[in-house]
């Protein structure tokens, strides 16, 4: 059983879902609208919903924090960040 809340415009609400494909239909269409935060752990058999809610970048790593999406370096490194942002 996987629990969520899920918030929109600043509504809050609780949902449970006791099968990957009941949380998939869910969260697939809200996921670029609602947010949503774990109020359980996420079964481990259940790697499509892990997959949604936490997508990986090609470092196997957190995607939304990949600094150098397409090179070698998740952080990227101070050369990377100066050629990316110039010297500080």
């Amino acid at each position: 059983m996987l629990k969520l809340e899920v918030t929109r415009d600043g509504h809050r609400h609780t949902v449970s879902f006791s099968t990957e494909a009941q949380a998939l239909a869910y969260v697939g269409p809200r996921r670029s609208t609602y947010y949503f935060d774990l109020l359980s752990d996420i079964p481990k058999d259940w790697h499509r919903i892990s997959d949604m809610l936490y997508p990986k970048c090609h470092h196997q790593m957190d995607a939304s924090m990949c600094m150098d999406p397409y090179g070698p370096h998740h952080f990227g490194t101070a050369e990377w960040e100066r050629q990316q942002y110039g010297d500080w």
